[in-house]
């Protein structure tokens, strides 16, 4: 990244604990908001405070977080004088823990996602799954089919999320896992115990940017054979959905959208 960019995200940062600083403060309309686990660069946590009364988190604590997802969401909200509180628990528990708790917000849905009294935001953070191979093993990846019978180390879960197709191929793939732990997951592909990785382009290129070491250099080849998978967040108030969708439209507009994506991944 160039220091000039470098430089304005760091002004960003810190007007944004300003703002919450200042918000607080004032006792401004705070928005709850259920959020996933740590996932570099979506959400990473920043460090851990002191522990705290009550049942949520589940660890007891409550950590402070920044990452793409979380930056967009926190940016948007107070540039529209809400306090954004996040409480991060698994993925698949979301709109439980948004009925039993009586949250504010989910941070992440799918675009067509339809529940009784939510509203549903502009599409705001994308993923993209992708394979990624060596260049030297020179693979033409072009479609699903031309997985079949390589080692693949996918995400945790991969089967479900991409579909009967792409079951079906590794189901017959002795060679295939999936790991929960993606930093492990991409070592494999580095030090050769796996021919190809199937991952979030983002988080790969998370990786490369904080593995600096002369064995993450080697050339890699990304094979885009997935579909983009675009994501909202939901609100229990039509009028705090709006004002998240203005606050993000004035994130794109200042280029200060653009500006938290590439600090994580450029």
């Amino acid at each position: 990244m160039y220091i000039g960019n470098l430089l304005k995200f760091v002004l960003l940062v810190q007007l944004s604990f300003i703002s919450l600083q200042v918000l607080a403060e004032n006792n401004s309309t705070k928005v709850e908001i259920i959020s996933g686990l740590p996932k570099p660069p979506f959400i990473m946590p920043i460090k851990t405070l002191e522990p705290i009364e009550g049942p949520r988190p589940e660890n007891n604590v409550q950590p402070l977080y920044q990452g793409i997802q979380i930056d967009i969401v926190r940016e948007a909200l107070l540039s529209q004088n809400y306090l954004p509180e996040f409480t991060h628990v698994p993925l698949a528990r979301n709109i439980t823990n948004f009925q039993k708790w009586h949250v504010d917000s989910v941070s992440i849905l799918p675009l067509s996602f339809a529940y009784p009294g939510m509203f549903i935001s502009q599409p705001y953070v994308s993923y993209q799954n992708v394979v990624v191979s060596l260049k030297s093993r020179n693979f033409a990846i072009d479609d699903l089919s031309d997985l079949s019978g390589k080692s693949i180390a996918a995400f945790q879960k991969a089967k479900l999320f991409l579909g009967p197709e792409y079951k079906d191929i590794v189901n017959y793939s002795l060679g295939y896992r999936e790991i929960a732990d993606q930093n492990k997951q991409i070592e494999l592909l580095f030090n050769g115990s796996v021919e190809v990785i199937i991952l979030d382009i983002n988080i790969f290129n998370y990786f490369l940017k904080t593995h600096q070491s002369k064995r993450h250099q080697v050339a890699t080849t990304v094979h885009y054979i997935f579909n983009e998978r675009i994501y909202s967040a939901g609100f229990k108030s039509e009028a705090i959905r709006d004002a998240f969708n203005n606050g993000l439209n004035s994130l794109k507009a200042s280029g200060q959208y653009q500006l938290i994506i590439d600090h994580y991944i450029k």
